[in-house]
Parts: C-alpha cells; structure tokens; sequence
C-alpha cells in the first residue's frame, strides 16, 4: 500500500489539545486522521463518536462523594418501595 503524507494546518492551541486527546485515547493524531478517513469513506460523510466519558461535575462529584460515605442515602426493601418515595406508584 502507497503512503501519502497530509500536512493540515492547525491553530497551536487546538493541536496540542488535539494530540492530548489522541494520546488519552492510545493513538497518535496520525491514527486519529486515519481513522477519521476511514470512516467518513465508510460513511460516506463526517463521522461521530470516538469520545472520552466527561468529568463529572461539582454537584455530581458531592454526589459520588455522599454514596460513597453513606450520607443522604436512602434504602428500600423493594423497587416498588423506591418507585413510591418518588411518588411513582
């Protein structure tokens, strides 16, 4: 198979962001172009997905942080007990 190089101009910043992610994800952002070619031939248009989970937020982490502790957590006995607690059933 015949190798073309691409040259691709690109903002500083947003390369280095870019090759961030990349390395994130276990490739080089020369893997990342080709498989983004890849699939946009397959798909026959931009292609979606690819993405690393997003950070939880603030309110999510004190959430996380309060199951973890045992803090404002209820139990139930059953689902229907659950459902009903929200008013549910």
């Amino acid at each position: 198979m015949a190798v073309t190089t691409v040259q691709v101009p690109m903002d500083t910043e947003l390369n280095e962001r870019f090759s961030e992610v990349c390395r994130s994800l276990g490739m080089t952002v020369g893997g990342a172009f080709n498989i983004f070619a890849h699939q946009m031939v397959q798909d026959h248009g931009f292609p979606l997905g690819f993405r690393l989970p997003e950070e939880p937020n603030e309110e999510s982490m004190k959430a996380i942080e309060d199951i973890e502790k045992g803090r404002n957590v209820e139990h139930f006995d059953s689902a229907q007990d659950a459902l009903a607690s929200l008013g549910l059933v």
